[in-house]
């Protein structure tokens, strides 16, 4: 049943010449308050027979863009709750239109001169939330059928931006837009996204507590292993040890991983391994022994893992080495095959090359 707010929206649209309803939305564009954003949410809420809505949800869209970081976040509840799909396909056409920073491709002569105001193009704020609730549509879409419906039908349906008064090519908008879910597609298919990547920079730059490093990558266990199917977190090796993590890689073999942090100094200042490096790798010697001993019982709680199961310490920043140190480290890995020491900065650095190889294929 429509509120009273929506009762009196859909009277005044009933009732007021296409001009005037133009010169409203576009009225409720300039204002900036929550007020005139809400109500140009609730006008997505308001069905219109066609033409009249195709036009018409297009501006209300592009009003709420005007609206910032908050109006991407009605345009995203719109998807959800609008009442029919021309008005769903238009929230998310904007929603996309703002993430390249650029509303011109929905401009028509229809629309008058008094719409100007509708279609400024959005702040970097507003596309950077734009770009992320774009991917965060196509990525929830993979579970949601009616969001994969929404999203695909927009695909092939040709249900965006014919509009060549803009001097925007019909087929090179389509062609961006599907580019963009396919890109996104793509990328939640790899694991390894662009936003994830610098998340990690951010949170590996930020000198966080140790939790938070190991809650980061038990979430994103491709970082450690672009194999790694599963992480296992703070795994029990009988009553003796507790592992930060155990990982399952795709080939069916097991890592025993510590994790320590980025401002962990690898070396002293006299160039001999440091305390916390050598308890770390002390701790993954003690994992390896551990499962080597109790062969059958570490099977029985990871199946299938080798008595001789690899190790993985991750520590430091390589960027902090100093003179002969990375050669030095260099050297322990090469002589140390089955526990592989990484720093942080190594972890990201490998990552961003595998997506970049991933890409280009």
């Amino acid at each position: 049943m429509l509120s009273l707010h929506e009762v009196e929206i859909r009277e005044f649209l009933e009732s007021t010449p296409w001009e005037g309803i133009v010169s409203r939305v576009a009225e409720l564009a300039s204002s900036r308050t929550r007020e005139a954003a809400e109500t140009l949410f609730q006008m997505l809420h308001v069905k219109l027979d066609a033409p009249a809505r195709f036009y018409f949800a297009r501006i209300v869209s592009a009003a709420l863009v005007q609206h910032g970081p908050d109006g991407i976040k009605l345009l995203r509840r719109a998807i959800d709750v609008a009442p029919h799909n021309t008005y769903g396909n238009s929230a998310l056409e904007a929603i996309f239109l703002a993430s390249e920073g650029n509303l011109s491709a929905l401009v028509r002569s229809t629309y008058g001169e008094k719409a100007d105001t509708i279609f400024l193009p959005p702040s970097e704020p507003t596309m950077g939330v734009a770009r992320t609730v774009f991917e965060d549509v196509v990525l929830e879409s993979h579970g949601d059928e009616n969001l994969f419906d929404r999203v695909i039908g927009f695909l092939y349906q040709g249900n965006i931006i014919n509009l060549a008064e803009s001097g925007d090519n019909f087929a090179e908008s389509h062609k961006r837009f599907r580019h963009g879910v396919l890109r996104v597609l793509r990328d939640s298919t790899l694991q390894l996204r662009p936003r994830l990547l610098e998340q990690f920079d951010q949170l590996i730059a930020a000198e966080a507590s140790e939790e938070e490093y190991q809650t980061f990558l038990a979430a994103n266990p491709a970082l450690l292993d672009p194999l790694a199917d599963r992480m296992v977190p703070k795994q029990k090796l009988g009553i003796e040890h507790i592992t930060d993590f155990v990982l399952h890689r795709l080939d069916d073999q097991y890592v025993l991983v510590e994790i320590e942090k980025p401002q962990d100094r690898v070396f002293t200042q006299a160039n001999d391994f440091s305390a916390a490096f050598t308890h770390a790798r002390g701790q993954v010697l003690d994992f390896r022994s551990w499962v080597g001993q109790h062969a059958e019982y570490a099977r029985s709680l990871m199946p299938g893992i080798s008595p001789a199961a690899a190790g993985l310490l991750v520590i430091g920043l390589r960027s902090r080495l100093l003179g002969d140190q990375a050669r030095k480290l260099r050297a322990f890995n090469d002589n140390s095959p089955t526990i592989s020491v990484v720093t942080f900065d190594d972890l990201s650095s490998k990552a961003k090359t595998i997506y970049g190889n991933m890409i280009r294929t």
